[in-house]
């Protein structure tokens, strides 16, 4: 018997140096519907296992030239998912249970007195092979997916980066200095900086609660809504500024209205949110639960914390926000930066903590914006030692000149 096509059958590969045992099992199978190749030794099995897969081998044990242990460790190489059963003669059980040990399925005895048995033993390896089949091909669907979703990810990562470099590009009134380092692919902490009109620029720093898509969806929605609150539009086709506290209560319905959830938990974003007047030189802002709170580096004076309070968006429909203002020079910047940066922590779960970014700002104020981000990220990396983020990073420094004033 040679070598047949393979079908929808299962097809098995039966292997023995004796041509009665090697017919007689190949006719009996053959009549139970299966499709059968005959090997009369592991040479030409090896030859057959290379030519095509089976879905289940039936070998004897001692064969010349290359006997059922070397045939079967070569199977298992090729096609681990294919069951093996042995073929072994009387008075050698512990062949049997060696191969067994080896990665056989199971072993019969010859001579066959009991077809019904061999054949049931076949069926419950032909099983098991299909259990196998399947979960490996599940695992490459879901390596799939996985590789695909990661490439979408990506694809995100760089969409949300641009995103912020492209708002950035036209500023006038102000230049920027930033660090973004997501913890994830995309981020759910977000900055924007946009002009109104000639005279007042807008800036706010968001966290959103979560990572991963959800949160980069949210960072959208703010974004987008912020900006269009920011600016509202008169009759007269003039545009007029919001308050902070106006801004953030406005965002807080806005946000209310959309339901962000996510596995079954609200979605909330903390956010401050500043508005630079170069008319009266004046620096008005409020706070929706962002922690740590922003500082201002003041040319050879210090730094300065606000000291605001207020709901985080999202949680109450009546949400409080707190509102301060303060003036400004040419020569100040204004630092911000969630809560990546404070809630950092070393080998011993120790955070960083806002007083040692305090420090930090102060050691460096007078710094050039660059220099005072990189010391910032570089005490981290000191003080976490190198570890993995936690949480998303960004760090955001802002000079309302233009072009930074370094004296």
């Amino acid at each position: 018997m040679s070598d047949t096509t393979h079908t929808d059958k299962y097809h098995l590969l039966i292997v023995d140096d004796d041509d009665f045992i090697r017919t007689t099992i190949g006719d009996y199978f053959e009549e139970e519907g299966y499709c059968v190749t005959l090997a009369e030794d592991g040479i030409e099995a090896l030859q057959y296992l290379e030519k095509e897969d089976f879905d289940l081998v039936i070998s004897d044990l001692m064969m010349p030239h290359l006997d059922g242990f070397g045939l079967m460790e070569q199977s298992l190489l090729h096609s681990p998912e294919t069951p093996i059963i042995i073929l072994t003669g009387q008075g050698t059980l512990d062949n049997a249970i060696k191969a067994i040990q080896l990665g056989a399925y199971d072993f019969a005895t010859k001579p066959i007195s009991n077809f019904s048995l061999l054949r049931i033993s076949v069926e419950r390896g032909l099983e098991k092979r299909d259990l196998l089949v399947s979960k490996k091909k599940y695992q490459q669907q879901i390596e799939r997916q996985n590789q695909l979703l990661i490439k979408n990810l990506e694809v995100a990562r760089k969409m949300q980066q641009n995103m912020i470099s492209r708002d950035l590009m036209d500023l006038s009134l102000v230049s920027l200095a930033w660090r973004y380092i997501p913890s994830e692919r995309v981020s759910g902490d977000f900055f924007g900086v946009f002009e109104i009109d000639k005279t007042h620029v807008a800036f706010y720093i968001a966290d959103v609660s979560g990572h991963g898509v959800p949160a980069a969806m949210v960072t959208v929605f703010i974004k987008q809504t912020v900006y269009k609150l920011a600016r509202e539009r008169l009759a007269d086709g003039s545009v007029r500024s919001r308050s902070p506290v106006e801004m953030l209560s406005q965002l807080n319905g806005e946000f209310r209205k959309e339901q962000f959830e996510f596995d079954g938990i609200e979605l909330y974003v903390t956010l401050f949110y500043g508005l630079l007047d170069f008319n009266e030189m004046r620096l008005s802002c409020a706070n929706a639960g962002h922690a740590p709170l922003p500082k201002i580096l003041r040319q050879g004076q210090g730094v300065e914390e606000f000291n605001l309070s207020g709901h985080a968006i999202g949680f109450f429909d009546d949400a409080q926000f707190d509102q301060t203002e303060i003036s400004f020079s040419l020569t100040d910047r204004i630092f911000l930066c969630t809560d990546a940066v404070t809630e950092a922590r070393d080998g011993r779960r120790t955070m960083f903590g806002n007083n040692r970014l305090m420090e930090q700002l102060k050691r460096h104020h007078d710094s050039s914006s660059e220099t005072i981000l990189d010391n910032v990220v570089s005490e981290l990396n000191l003080f976490t030692g190198n570890s993995v983020l936690e949480d998303d990073l960004c760090l955001l420094l802002i000079s309302p000149y233009g072009p930074e004033y370094i004296p």
